[in-house]
C-alpha cells in the first residue's frame, strides 16, 4: 500500500505557520512534505527534536551508562561548575556567563 506523504500543519488548516514561529518536530521525518517556500517566506524555524534512540539493538543510554562506568572522569572533563540546590540563582546566572569559561553547569540536590 502506497503511503500518502503527511500534511504539515494543524488538522483544518494545512500549513499555517505563525510568521516568524517555530514547528519543533520530534523523531526523523521521512515521506513528509513541507512547504517550504511559505516556511521560507514565513521565516519558520524548523526545529528537529530527537530522544535517546538505539544503534545496532542496543540503547543509547545503556551505551552511555557503560561508557561512564568504565571512564569516570569523564564527567569531570565536562561539567565546570557545580552548585547545590540552593545557589541555582547562582548557578543560572554562572551558565549564562561565557566569559568565565563556562561549559556546563549542574545543580545538585
Amino acid at each position: 500500500m502506497a503511503r500518502r506523504p503527511a500534511r504539515w500543519g494543524w488538522p483544518g488548516q494545512p500549513g499555517r505557520g505563525r510568521r516568524r514561529g517555530t514547528v519543533v518536530y520530534a523523531g526523523i521525518l521521512q515521506g513528509v512534505a513541507l512547504p517550504h517556500s511559505e516556511l521560507a517566506l514565513k521565516e519558520v524555524a524548523l526545529r528537529p527534536s530527537l530522544g535517546y534512540s538505539a544503534h545496532d539493538g542496543r540503547r543509547e543510554f545503556a551505551e552511555v551508562a557503560d561508557m561512564l562506568a568504565a571512564r569516570p572522569e569523564i564527567p569531570d572533563l565536562l561539567i565546570s561548575h557545580r552548585f547545590p540546590i540552593d545557589d541555582a540563582l547562582t548557578a543560572f546566572e554562572t551558565a549564562r556567563d561565557r566569559s568565565k569559561g563556562v561549559f556546563r553547569v549542574v545543580v545538585e540536590p
